[in-house]
């Protein structure tokens, strides 16, 4: 039997038992306690550092979004200055685009009838009538800037016009019923006329040689600020530029 214990009975023994129990129970809670808090802290600490680095995750792709978006933009601009620059020879607005296609038949026609190249007489209506929006078009229905000499028997409108680079004269056109009306006389216009034979432009097979062969014929005396005629080069300048020469 211990020393240091007293006897009092068995009921003695027993409370002692209890009372070292309840000790052990409690130390154990203690550090079970300590040991959860610690836990706690741990994962504490560590869901903030992961919603922090969720945070900078966030951040990053947004910025990268940004840049995207920025990029993505400066991309477009530079589509779409690289489209105006590829396909500026075959593209400018709706109204042009419909112009060309309302005299394209006529142009057509008259190429099978009097040989003339459609992308010349397109050409020729878009650069006289200015897109069939001068007065002479709209009002007369001349697109082609035909004067009314003695051999017309028809309708005549006067209105004042531009020769050369910086100077104006009236002058008598020819009045058409309609625009199909002015494209007809155009073709027959230049077929009866025996100068446009003698410069070549029945024998011209594209369209440079026969916008030269207007010019040196005198279909039209409009020159640079040098004096020197450019009739033939905006012909062909227009032709190039909205791709006419698919129609010939």
């Amino acid at each position: 039997m211990k020393k240091n214990i007293k006897y009092n009975g068995l009921r003695s023994y027993t409370q002692r038992n209890k009372k070292m129990k309840l000790e052990k129970i409690c130390i154990a809670s203690i550090f079970t306690i300590i040991i959860l808090y610690i836990l706690v802290l741990n994962l504490r600490s560590n869901i903030s550092q992961e919603i922090t680095d969720l945070q900078e995750v966030a951040a990053v792709e947004s910025k990268e979004q940004e840049n995207t978006v920025e990029e993505n933009i400066r991309e477009e601009s530079e589509i779409d200055t690289t489209n105006e620059e590829v396909y500026s020879n075959t593209y400018i607005d709706s109204e042009r685009m419909a112009f060309i296609e309302t005299i394209s038949d006529g142009a057509i026609s008259n190429y099978n009838k009097y040989g003339i190249l459609p992308s010349i007489t397109m050409a020729q209506a878009i650069l006289e009538s200015g897109w069939g929006n001068s007065e002479l078009a709209v009002t007369h229905n001349n697109l082609f800037g035909i004067k009314a000499d003695l051999r017309w028997n028809g309708a005549v409108a006067t209105i004042a016009t531009s020769e050369n680079y910086n100077d104006s004269t009236i002058a008598n056109f020819r009045k058409y019923d309609s625009i199909d009306e002015s494209i007809e006389d155009h073709g027959k216009f230049l077929y009866e006329n025996s100068r446009y034979a003698e410069y070549g432009l029945f024998n011209g097979k594209d369209y440079k040689s026969q916008a030269q062969a207007l010019e040196d014929a005198g279909y039209s005396t409009v020159k640079d600020e040098n004096g020197e005629p450019i009739y033939a080069d905006k012909l062909i300048s227009l032709i190039e530029k909205y791709n006419l020469m698919q129609y010939d």
